[in-house]
């Protein structure tokens, strides 16, 4: 049941646009609340996850450009990138390896999300630029978990999805300093 609202959540986003900067605050703040809660499923939070990139990808420019918004969502993201960038505990166990591997693959296109829809103003660039290098820091933590066992830590679909934010970011960021971090190993 909670993951169908959290799915209406993203849907409803994705349908009014911009329409939702209304509510996108309280929507966003409940999705947040469940990423740091104790007592919901870990398979509910990169649900979650994805219904923020929803929102962001929806409202676009609007939602870089609101601090509420963006200082709400932005700290739980950043926390949740910097706990799952840690290579899990025990390989052999595949429940923990599918959350995590699930978990980055949400943040990932919850970053390209809020990147994409910032994209296209230049005061939500500058907004999100404090985000950048942090960010940045979580795709190379995904790619050296490579190093672990690829098979196991990377799936197709991961590594399109950080090909895609380099790609996005670079594309958005184009001859800034941020951009030039991308170039860096």
């Amino acid at each position: 049941l909670c993951v169908m609202a959290i799915i209406v959540i993203g849907e409803l986003a994705q349908a009014t646009k911009e329409g939702f900067g209304p509510v996108a605050l309280p929507f966003s703040q409940m999705l947040c609340s469940v990423l740091s809660s104790s007592l919901i499923a870990q398979s509910v939070k990169p649900k979650a996850i994805s219904a923020v990139g929803d929102i962001a990808l929806a409202m676009g420019a609007q939602f870089a450009v609101n601090p509420q918004l963006l200082g709400t969502v932005m700290p739980i993201l950043l926390q949740a990138a910097q706990v799952v960038s840690r290579p899990p505990s025990d390989l052999d166990d595949w429940e923990q390896v599918d959350f995590l591997v699930e978990m980055r693959m949400s943040l990932v296109e919850a970053f390209t999300c809020i990147i994409q829809g910032a994209s296209e103003n230049h005061q939500a660039l500058s907004d999100l630029s404090s985000s950048i290098p942090v960010i940045l820091s979580f795709i190379k933590s995904i790619v050296s978990l490579s190093n672990i066992d690829a098979e196991v830590m990377l799936c197709d679909s991961l590594i399109k999805a950080v090909i895609g934010i380099l790609g996005d970011t670079a594309s958005a960021y184009g001859s800034t300093p941020i951009a030039a971090q991308l170039k860096e190993p």
